[in-house]
């Protein structure tokens, strides 16, 4: 059985490494655990897993929302707010002349 996984830049790893045999009409509950890939930006994807075997093959769809740090988000107000001030005392010193 081969199972793919997109996007392929994450990585992804199953609790469960291999299943042997899966009778007919039953089902297998498999975890897997996606870890996206560095360069992946804030935002919700689609995620789908396929599984081929010589005799069947399958595919599930997920939704997956990756968040990143709001570390980022507050140096990005800081210097939004630095340059405000910067201008403002810019334009106080130099106004009308």
């Amino acid at each position: 059985m081969t199972i793919t996984v997109t996007p392929p830049n994450n990585n992804v790893s199953f609790d469960t490494p291999t299943i042997d045999v899966i009778e007919a009409g039953a089902t297998v509950e498999v975890t897997a655990h996606v870890t996206p890939s560095a360069q992946a930006l804030t935002g919700d994807y689609v995620m789908t897993i396929n599984a081929d075997s010589s005799e069947v093959s399958d595919s599930a769809e997920f939704r997956v929302a990756v968040e990143t740090s709001m570390v980022w988000g507050f140096v990005a107000v800081l210097v939004i707010g630095a340059l405000a001030a910067g201008i403002a005392w810019i334009f106080r010193k130099y106004g009308r002349r």
